[in-house]
């Protein structure tokens, strides 16, 4: 192997050839500029152009005994042909070629110089790079099943199909144990309280207000919950539990109601008041008069 002394103007020579800062007859790296602009020379390695006037910049790349000799001048070379010294292309193959015969200890210290992705870029890695979106799987025909890609982890909750989901109700389940009617009466017995002190809430507003149809609404509400209570003891008693239909409800509710009217005598008003409301809906269906 080489040492690094001897090897030291070879490295030199590589590193002005791909426009990095070296010992010796140094190059200044700009970013890339476009031929035509600004009269710079572009260096077919990388996306970086060899700054300065076009003429010196061209004799210190053609001087190298590792890049082919051409002139600046030259009126042949025009901005079409930049494509053919497109970085990754014949230019780097050929820089590749003069390069093979570095030792390794001379390609270390150039790749350190240079860098990893400079590195990279001359010797051949633009050919394994890949393509960073994922690859999608396409079926020939439109009756063939999905195809997925075997390295993806198949997730847990998914749609299997031909199998139906077996649903679970976990209160009368054996993996959830043993119903214990003292246990849950003990671990629930606060929502006796709230329904307590809700029902009383209620009754205060009841008291306090004073619009008709609100009033309705609570009573309604109250119905309902000496009706469930009603309820529950008839079923503790042994008796089948009997669900009202609406129908039902609104004829026991207006029995209550008419209970209280006749209590405080306000029937009469009310039925009054109920005649009014009927008669005024009638008025609106029926057809408007004639103009005379």
């Amino acid at each position: 192997m080489m040492s690094t002394k001897s090897s030291g103007p070879r490295l030199t020579e590589a590193l002005s050839v791909l426009g990095q800062r070296v010992t010796g007859p140094t190059v200044e790296c700009r970013p890339y500029t476009s031929v035509t602009r600004r009269g710079l020379i572009r260096d077919p390695l990388s996306k970086s152009c060899l700054y300065g006037p076009a003429d010196d910049t061209h004799r210190l790349v053609s001087e190298s005994p590792l890049v082919p000799s051409t002139r600046a001048g030259d009126d042949s070379q025009k901005v079409g042909d930049e494509k053919e010294s497109a970085p990754g292309k014949a230019p780097a193959a050929g820089i590749h070629d003069e390069l093979s015969d570095l030792t390794a200890e001379e390609l270390q210290t150039l790749k350190e110089k240079m860098g990893l992705k400079a590195f990279r870029k001359v010797f051949g890695a633009q050919s394994s790079e890949k393509s960073h979106s994922p690859s999608r799987f396409h079926r020939e025909n439109k009756n063939r099943p999905s195809e997925v890609s075997s390295k993806r982890k198949v997730s847990v909750v998914r749609d299997m199909p031909g199998v139906s989901g077996v649903t679970r109700d976990p209160r009368f389940d054996d993996i959830s144990g043993e119903f214990r009617q003292d246990i849950f009466e003990r671990d629930f017995s606060f929502i006796d309280d709230i329904k307590s002190l809700e029902k009383k809430k209620v009754q205060k507003q009841l008291k306090k207000e004073r619009r008709e149809e609100k009033k309705e609404k609570l009573k309604r509400l109250l119905n309902k919950m000496d009706w469930k209570k009603k309820e529950k003891a008839m079923v503790k008693e042994g008796k089948a539990p009997y669900f009202l239909k609406k129908s039902d409800k609104t004829k026991l509710e207006l029995a209550e109601k008419f209970k209280t009217l006749k209590q405080k005598g306000q029937v009469k008003q009310f039925i009054q008041k109920k005649r009014k409301r009927n008669s005024a809906k009638d008025r609106k269906k029926l057809p408007d008069a004639r103009p005379s």
